[in-house]
């Protein structure tokens, strides 16, 4: 009798253990995964016949979804994860992923997949595939990025006897400087026809430091050290950026409303503002909404830190589709990622929301001839010019800390200095949390 109990036993073990495992590995009958994400305003759209594509490939396979605001965004997903119950697969910026990483709560694509993930890799621009990497390992495969450029008013221009920005590939190009930007923008402000040169402000109703952080590039600085341990702007650099800002609005004045109003665009839509700066959805919008503008597109003046993609960095942030570390049907879930970031599934959706593509193959294709072109230029800026977010778990800290001295700054409750060394004390303090 023990002998057999000896046999039996262990082969018990041994069933419970390939049931378990089967489970995991899986493709019974009946595999739900949760997708979350947060809305473009078309997902159901575009979105949701590609996830019935993908469980008609996929028998047994269901798909649960939910598409919600981007308010409250990490409240969400921290609440869920505290919960034990996060989305299998979910989509998050560069500015938000780090925080759930080095909380542990992201699957390492690198450790689950390492021979596949070399293989994917090769499909994708390096400089969006690298803000896929925190602290050596690959947590997403990029989706999205986008691009601000400065559009400005052909007809203000024209006016005012001011030629046009040139190509990046002109040799006239050279010429388009911080200090050609600043003689353009003063000889195009005309406050007594409340006409502005440049329209900016500090306190935009959306993440107010996608119109700042360039300036910081562009003179040559990081926001965040290359350690991650502290800020990238605490010097010269640093400093010229803040005192640029001010000087736009202070010094120069070719910023109206004091660089403090949230809807500072609308000076540009209304034909009042020669030059502002748009990201790429906003100029696919901009050109449909509002036919009559007459509108260019020029990559950022050049800065002194040419040391930095040529003085010319502007904001072009990156979007991921990501896993969760509890994940039961891992293997399927990086098979849906590969499906919702393939070429032929992506492509229409991204378009048609105004974004642009992170893999090589990637063809923008806009309904609009205008918006084609215009877009056409921002997608050869941002490849060659475009800077993500600092792939930091405190990023989305250091974003309010960063653009609330910039606002101190211009409205002259400081100075740049007292500003600039505000602002590089407080998020120190962020950094070493």
């Amino acid at each position: 009798m023990k002998k057999k109990n000896k046999i039996f036993l262990p082969m018990m073990v041994a069933l419970i253990l390939v049931s378990g495992i089967s489970s995991v590995l899986a493709s019974p009958t009946d595999i739900k995964l949760t997708v979350w994400k947060p809305s473009w305003g078309i997902d159901e759209k575009y979105l949701v016949p590609i996830f019935k594509k993908f469980e008609k490939s996929n028998p047994g396979v269901r798909i649960e979804y939910l598409f919600h605001p981007w308010e409250g965004l990490m409240e969400r997903y921290t609440t869920a994860f505290m919960a034990g119950h996060p989305p299998d697969l979910f989509y998050l910026p560069d500015v938000h992923y780090p925080k759930l990483a080095a909380s542990g709560l992201l699957a390492k694509l690198d450790e689950f997949f390492p021979q596949d993930i070399v293989k994917v890799k090769k499909e994708y621009m390096q400089r969006w595939w690298n803000s896929a990497i925190y602290k050596g390992h690959v947590y997403g495969i990029p989706y999205v990025h986008v691009g601000i450029t400065l559009a400005y008013n052909k007809d203000l221009f024209d006016e005012g006897g001011i030629e046009y920005p040139a190509p990046m590939d002109d040799p006239k190009f050279s010429e388009w400087t911080w200090n050609k930007f600043v003689e353009v923008a003063q000889k195009l402000t005309i406050p007594e026809k409340d006409q502005w040169g440049y329209a900016w402000a500090a306190n935009w109703a959306g993440d107010a430091e996608v119109w700042m952080y360039c300036y910081i590039w562009q003179a040559g600085a990081e926001i965040i050290n290359e350690e991650g341990t502290g800020v990238g702007f605490d010097n010269k650099a640093g400093l010229t950026a803040f005192k640029f800002m001010n000087d736009l609005v202070n010094t120069y004045r070719v910023v109206p409303d004091g660089g403090m109003n949230p809807k500072f665009h609308d000076y540009f839509y209304t034909g009042h503002a020669a030059i502002a700066p748009f990201d790429c959805y906003q100029v696919t919008a901009m050109v449909k909404d509002y036919p009559e503008l007459n509108i260019g597109i020029t990559p950022y003046a050049q800065g002194p830190g040419r040391n930095l993609l040529d003085g010319r960095g502007m904001h072009a942030n990156v979007g991921f589709w990501l896993m969760s570390n509890r994940c039961d049907y891992k293997d399927i879930a990086y098979k849906l990622m590969k499906f919702l970031t393939s070429k032929e599934y992506c492509e229409e959706y991204i378009n048609a929301a105004g974004l642009f593509g992170c893999r090589k193959d990637y063809e923008m294709k806009i309904d609009n001839p205008k918006a084609q072109e215009l877009g056409k230029i921002i997608l050869a800026a941002a490849e060659r010019y475009g800077h993500a977010y600092p792939i930091n778990p405190h990023q989305i800290e250091v974003n309010p800390v960063f653009y609330a001295e910039v606002q101190n700054m211009v409205q002259q409750l400081k100075t740049p200095e007292q500003a600039w060394k505000d602002a590089v004390n407080r998020i120190n303090e962020i950094l070493k949390r």
